[in-house]
């Protein structure tokens, strides 16, 4: 399920090795953003930080998340990039990285704003779905 980190934006201002921006939290005072909360042991957590690329390109912060189901504010840990990792303006993220969270964003039930607005970058990139593709051709 969704839940939403408070004084904090996404952007696609990280650098990605492959060249094209990736999902960062950026602080904002009146501002929130929706994620998925985990409950990690210290081994998966050492597992993510290989995977995220902690320390040099991404480290851990705390942050605080409202919970959907309860209400309550609870503390948790967010990849957020380093300086040297972040690119101002966002980067375009790759259309196979916008799929994988608008796939994401569904499976967690994320609001339908945040799905239009994964679409409407979608479709500034240029991405047709494969089913639209095969659409266009037998017109």
């Amino acid at each position: 399920m969704a839940q939403i980190c408070i004084k904090a934006v996404w952007s696609t201002n990280k650098f990605g090795t492959d060249g094209t921006g990736k999902a960062n939290i950026v602080e904002e005072k009146d501002a929130s953003v929706y994620g998925v909360v985990y409950r990690c042991s210290r081994r998966q957590l050492d597992t993510l930080d290989q995977f995220e690329g902690a320390p040099d390109f991404a480290g851990r912060e705390s942050v605080s998340v409202i919970l959907k189901a309860t209400g309550q504010t609870v503390e948790a840990i967010a990849y957020k990039a380093t300086k040297r990792m972040t690119i101002n303006p966002g980067l375009p993220p790759s259309t196979a990285y916008l799929t994988d969270m608008l796939q994401g964003a569904k499976e967690h039930s994320f609001p339908s704003e945040f799905g239009v607005h994964l679409q409407a970058l979608l479709n500034q990139l240029g991405y047709v779905p494969e089913d639209q593709k095969n659409r266009h051709r037998e017109l």
